[in-house]
C-alpha cells in the first residue's frame, strides 16, 4: 500500500503566497486611498473653520467701527476710536486684495496716529472685492473656485 505524505508542496506554498500578495496589494491601495481622503477632508475642515473664524473677527472689527468706507483703489477702511490712558486714539484698519484672480492675498494693516503698521496677510489664494450696493458695503470673497461668500455691512 502507498503511504500518504503529509505536508505541502512548494508549488502550493508559492500559489498561496501569490494569492496573499494580490489580496494585500488591493487592501493596501484601498487603505492608502482612505487615509488620503481622510487627510484631505481634515485639511478642508480646518481651512473652513479658520476661514469662518477670521471672517467673524473681521466682521466684529468692522461693526465696532464708527465709520467704514471704500477707498478709490478698492480698499476698505474702517475708522474706530479707542481710549487708552485717558486719551482718545483714532485707528484706521484697512483691508485690501492684492489682485483680482485666485492666488491673490487678502491683506490687513492698521494706521495708528498717522503711522502705518506692518501688513498682515489674512488669507492667501483667494479672490475678492469690496463694493457698495443699495447703501451697504459688501465683500464678495472666494477661497475655492466653487465657494463664494458675501458679507454685508451698513
Amino acid at each position: 500500500m502507498k503511504e500518504k505524505r503529509k505536508g505541502i508542496f512548494l508549488l502550493e506554498g508559492v500559489i498561496v503566497a501569490g494569492i496573499f500578495a494580490v489580496f494585500m496589494s488591493f487592501a493596501l491601495s484601498f487603505i492608502k486611498q482612505s487615509i488620503n481622503l481622510k487627510n484631505t477632508v481634515r485639511k478642508e475642515l480646518r481651512y473652513n473653520r479658520n476661514f469662518i473664524y477670521v471672517m467673524e473677527n473681521i466682521n466684529r472689527e468692522i461693526k465696532n467701527s464708527r465709520e467704514i468706507k471704500i477707498l478709490n483703489d478698492g480698499k476698505l477702511e474702517a475708522i474706530k476710536d479707542i481710549y487708552e490712558d485717558g486719551e482718545c486714539k483714532t485707528i484706521k484698519v484697512v483691508y485690501y486684495f492684492t489682485g483680482k484672480e485666485y492666488g491673490s492675498s487678502f491683506i490687513r494693516y492698521t494706521v495708528v496716529d498717522g503711522q502705518r503698521l506692518k501688513d498682515d496677510i489674512v488669507f492667501e489664494s483667494v479672490k475678492g472685492k469690496f463694493f457698495e450696493e443699495d447703501g451697504f458695503i459688501k465683500l464678495r470673497i472666494a477661497y475655492k473656485t466653487s465657494k463664494e461668500e458675501e458679507y454685508i455691512w451698513k
